[in-house]
Order: structure tokens, then C-alpha cells, then sequence
């Protein structure tokens, strides 16, 4: 019998985005049953969340003088740059960022819990 194949994989890119975010890569390791995954991907919001991963070097972030990373948000001059030279549509683009300003309101609570 096969092992069941996953249905992504943690590679170097992935590893140094995460990274950057201040996130330990192997603890975002895919579930081992592809099966159970926690959430539902529409195929609507494939291109916004696509989108969305590419932008690890658009967050705003500092250390605090204790040590800590904060993150306060996404640069949105750099968001709307992206948007053009990644050819996301004109009439695309206010669709994608809205997703995207979604994202990253449900993202900063996580990035800047206590680890």
C-alpha cells in the first residue's frame, strides 16, 4: 500500500518566508491525513491567497527593546506595487486587495501572540 502523497510540501522558500515572519517552519508542517485538512480552499480565493503568501517581505515589523517582533500590518504602497508586477488584472485588483486586507487582520493576532 502507498503512502498517502501530501498535498504540499515544506520547501526552502516556504522555510524562509516563514522564517522571516518569525515563524518555526516545522511546526507548519501539512496535517499527516490530506484528508482532514481544518480548512476549505474555494477555488474563488485561490488567486487571492496565492497572492497573499508571496507578501512576507511586505509586512512591517520591528523588535521591541526586549527582544520580541511585532508586526503592525502590511506596507500597502508595497502591497499595490506587487499587484501590478505580479499582473493581477486592473479589474482584479481591489477584489485581491480587500481578500488581502482580510488576511492580514486575521494574521496579525496570530504573528504577535506570546510564543
Amino acid at each position: 500500500m502507498e503512502e498517502a502523497e501530501q498535498p504540499c510540501a515544506i520547501d526552502e522558500d516556504f522555510r524562509r518566508e516563514a522564517l522571516a515572519m518569525g515563524l518555526d517552519p516545522d511546526s507548519l508542517q501539512p496535517p499527516p491525513d490530506p484528508t482532514r485538512w481544518p480548512f476549505i480552499l474555494l477555488p474563488e480565493n485561490v488567486e487571492s491567497l496565492d497572492f497573499f503568501t508571496g507578501l512576507s517581505s511586505q509586512w512591517s515589523r520591528q523588535f521591541t527593546p526586549g527582544g520580541r517582533l511585532v508586526f503592525f500590518g502590511l506596507d500597502y504602497a508595497g502591497v499595490e506595487a506587487a499587484l501590478r508586477l505580479h499582473g493581477v488584472p486592473r479589474s482584479r485588483r481591489a477584489a485581491v486587495f480587500s481578500d488581502v486586507r482580510t488576511m492580514e487582520r486575521a494574521a496579525l493576532p496570530v504573528l504577535n501572540r506570546d510564543r
